[in-house]
């Protein structure tokens, strides 16, 4: 944790200034609206990063949930959900 967050840290500086530098600064005149332009594809990046993170957060959180139904059926389900216990489901009599 201390050694990543540092490094985040100094990608992102070093991903806004090769934005920048490479990208928005020969394209735009004003300074104001290049520093602009750079936060505006720093924020759409780290917007796409947290969806992909949620995204994928998500998908091992339903595969637990299936795993403990495979592995003990409807107790361990509700353990895996902190739920006391799962309902039963009902069965329609035709």
């Amino acid at each position: 944790m201390w050694i990543v967050a540092p490094l985040a840290v100094l990608g992102a500086v070093g991903a806004g200034y090769l934005t920048y530098r490479f990208v928005v600064d020969p394209l735009v005149a004003n300074t104001a609206d290049a520093i602009k332009l750079t936060l505006a594809i720093l924020t759409l990046i780290g917007a796409v990063l947290a969806g992909v993170y949620a995204y994928r957060k998500q998908r091992i959180a339903e595969s637990d949930t299936h795993r403990a139904d495979a592995k003990g059926g409807r107790l361990a389900l509700a353990e895996s959900t902190n739920t006391p216990e799962l309902p039963r489901p009902s069965r329609s009599e035709d």
